[in-house]
């Protein structure tokens, strides 16, 4: 069987975190543009040439793969729709936050530890797109996907599942709470 796990959330949600767990425990191969754009040392613009080659040949091969994202865009539909053509099982596990300023905040911290920074106000856009994207548009191209809320002060929770349009809810406060934030 051949997978892709796409961990989703805005800039300072915590997917890199997740990511490197799976990573753990697949040993797939990994698709994060801000990591190719660290690992060879070029520009954004370059990376995400880089990241789009890369994902077509991990299609073109039938890889199995983990994608980082943010879903601000719609540029992983078409992927996506190719990729449930080879028979890919696609899941997607999204990560949230309560709201863009503590993502803002955690890239804060990660630049201190000499991480990347996101400029905030394209934190505070990507956070609204990618909760509105995620739920209108990904969820529906998908076998299965998890919603984890990763507040700081809590372990990370899961709030919903779902295949495609159907989900069971686990945590109702936080589900709402999602779902309103994403609507403002």
């Amino acid at each position: 069987m051949t997978e892709l796990i796409i961990i989703a959330g805005a800039n300072g949600s915590g997917k890199t975190t997740f990511s490197k767990q799976i990573l753990a425990e697949t040993g797939f191969e990994f698709l994060n543009a801000d990591e190719i754009e660290k690992e060879l040392a070029i520009s954004k613009l370059q990376a995400g040439k880089v990241f789009f080659n890369r994902l077509e040949t991990f299609l073109s091969y039938q890889t199995s793969f983990v994608l980082e994202s943010t879903l601000s865009g719609n540029y992983l539909v078409k992927a996506l729709e190719k990729a449930k053509q080879q028979g890919y099982v696609i899941r997607i596990v999204y990560v949230f936050l309560e709201n863009p300023n503590d993502c803002i905040q955690r890239i804060k911290l990660r630049v201190k530890l000499g991480g990347h920074f996101v400029p905030d106000e394209d934190v505070i856009r990507r956070y609204y797109r990618s909760k509105a994207n995620f739920w209108n548009t990904y969820k529906s191209l998908v076998d299965s996907w998890i919603m984890i809320y990763n507040s700081t002060d809590t372990a990370p929770q899961r709030v919903a599942i779902g295949k495609g349009n159907g989900f069971v809810v686990e945590i109702e406060n936080l589900f709402q709470d999602f779902l309103n934030e994403f609507e403002k």
